[in-house]
């Protein structure tokens, strides 16, 4: 029991989510088509309905109250119908262990209760009204963080993701050495002195559990942070791609591209189509 404890603790103080885009928005020509997110997508219908083909969901059509969850590397399409309709959306990271998306470890449904839609819906909402310029505004943004990692937290079906981070934990040390060192050059060497392995030996180690290269998680982490400085910072593309060590711009947009579907400069012009 102690040593359970211990390791929901260990999990607790480690879990961040980072809110990238969310809103409530209206109707537009640009909210439809095929989308593959990098991230955990929310996605809720306020008003009207909303055609979604989704490998996991065998609703098609959502009414108003319903909401879907929308894993990394889903692909899915949504049509939303009506000059009216209003959705809520939200795209994020739900990390623990400094990068483990827990979001792609846990299973769950894609579809959810109404209730737990809602809560979700209204925590994006005003996480994302937040100017976190004062003290009690930071703390108001983090008790509305908390309130929504304990939503999703509660639509994961916990066994299989658990045993999941039982393995991460073996790795911890070198996950948060990545999510603490984002503008820092960091080599495969650092991050297996940080657990004490070989380098070989380390790389296995943690393909194996991640099911991705350590240095190809490390550059995912690093084109996550950069689409949050895009969006949230106003920041412009040659200077997140400085800060963050790529010194090739052309390369950095491509690898961004790559993984977001969009360019570095539509999300910084806010021109993205994504829900």
């Amino acid at each position: 029991m102690r040593q359970d404890q211990s390791f929901a603790a260990m999990i607790a103080s480690s879990l961040r989510l980072t809110l990238h885009r969310g809103r409530r928005t209206t109707s537009r020509p640009e909210h439809g088509g095929w989308f593959t997110p990098a991230n955990l997508h929310f996605l809720d219908v306020v008003r009207g309905t909303m055609e979604v083909d989704h490998p996991g969901l065998r609703q098609k059509r959502l009414e108003e109250g319903d909401g879907i969850l929308i894993a990394p590397g889903t692909t899915y399409y949504i049509c939303v119908e009506g000059s009216d309709a209003t959705i809520r959306y939200g795209h994020m990271d739900f990390t623990a262990f400094g990068s483990v998306e827990l979001s792609s470890v846990f299973s769950f449904s894609p579809l959810l209760r109404p209730e737990r839609a809602a809560r979700i819906g209204q925590a994006i909402e005003e996480l994302g009204r937040i100017e976190a310029d004062t003290v009690s505004a930071v703390l108001t943004a983090e008790e509305m963080r908390i309130s929504l990692m304990r939503s999703i937290f509660a639509h994961f079906d916990e066994p299989g993701g658990l045993a999941a981070l039982h393995q991460a934990r073996r790795i911890a040390p070198a996950l948060e050495l990545i999510g603490k060192n984002i503008e820092h050059p960091i080599s495969r060497a650092d991050l297996a002195r940080s657990v004490s392995l070989s380098e070989s030996r380390f790389s296995a180690v943690f393909t194996e559990i991640m099911n991705v290269s350590p240095m190809s998680d490390l550059r995912r982490a690093k084109l996550n942070e950069a689409r949050t400085r895009l969006i949230q910072r106003g920041s412009s593309v040659k200077e997140v791609a400085n800060q963050l060590g790529f010194c090739d711009q052309f390369h950095f947009s491509k690898m961004y591209q790559k993984l977001f579907g969009v360019s570095p400069s539509e999300d910084a012009r806010g021109e993205s189509i994504h829900p």
